[in-house]
């Protein structure tokens, strides 16, 4: 409760929009979205609810409620990084107004950095993508309106695991203005061919509207399911992978495994 207070009064968010992933061994319907929307007023109440899903084995993962138009008309002081190292998230934490959460035991962070400036979707788009480039965090992750994972949940992707809170906001918040330059069609035309499709088709959802606020790390998920559902070789999905996972940089191929091996024991379940 006390993250989701922290995160509202610097963000300025007034209501969230929820998102869990069912598990297929509960529900034979099959792997799939589902989401919800509260009020900070209504917290406590949809945390027990997500604590149930969670229980039962289901990912969650929340973002600011954020308009339905291109351009978000509902603008926020922050953008997400995911997928930073854990020892550059805590040196962006040192520096920077941030939220350092950690997603797995591996190391990999999510980090809200709070702004100066108040930022539209698209503008978080552009601002995600420069510092994306600076850091090497997951270049998936940089729609501007993306899911995060909730903190004090467990990762199910990672068997699991925790995701806690590393790192609060202390310093000064980031002046992005020097990025804000006036958002034309040329701008986001370039910030879309940037941001790579790979091979990956886009999360399932029930609202073809939602699909761009899932991860792109699930989107991999679902294709090795189908990958391996199609009978092709664990070793041919691993290379084809790690060859379009290059927003994991270095951790390309490491990744690349730990998905396969997740979507083969999902697969024989």
């Amino acid at each position: 409760m006390r993250v989701l207070e922290e995160l509202s009064k610097e963000a300025g968010v007034f209501a969230w929009e929820w998102g869990w992933v069912v598990n297929p061994k509960a529900d034979r319907s099959g792997w799939r979205w589902e989401f919800g929307k509260c009020r900070n007023a209504d917290l406590r109440k949809i945390l027990a609810k997500m604590r149930q899903k969670n229980a039962r084995g289901c990912d969650i993962y929340l973002r600011p409620v954020c308009s339905k138009n291109e351009d978000s008309i509902i603008q926020y002081p922050f953008f997400v990084l995911d997928d930073v190292d854990e020892a550059k998230a805590r040196e962006i934490a040192n520096t920077n107004r941030a939220l350092v959460v950690k997603t797995s035991t591996e190391g990999g962070c999510q980090v809200w950095i709070f702004t100066r400036e108040n930022l539209t979707r698209t503008q978080r788009l552009v601002v995600q993508q420069h510092y994306q480039k600076k850091i090497g965090s997951d270049v998936g992750a940089v729609s501007g309106v993306q899911f995060s994972r909730a903190p004090c949940f467990k990762n199910y992707k990672r068997g699991g695991q925790w995701v806690n809170v590393v790192g609060w906001p202390r310093g000064d918040r980031l002046s992005v203005a020097h990025l804000l330059q006036p958002i034309t069609k040329d701008v986001v035309e370039s910030a879309v061919r940037e941001a790579p499709r790979g091979a990956t088709p886009p999360v399932p959802s029930p609202r073809k509207s939602d699909c761009d606020c899932s991860s792109q790390s699930e989107a991999d998920f679902a294709w090795c399911v189908r990958q391996l559902k199609n009978g092709v070789q664990q070793k041919e999905i691993v290379a084809r992978l790690a060859q379009t996972a290059g927003r994991k940089g270095r951790h390309a191929e490491g990744y690349a495994v730990r998905t396969v091996a997740a979507a083969a024991r999902f697969s024989v379940c």
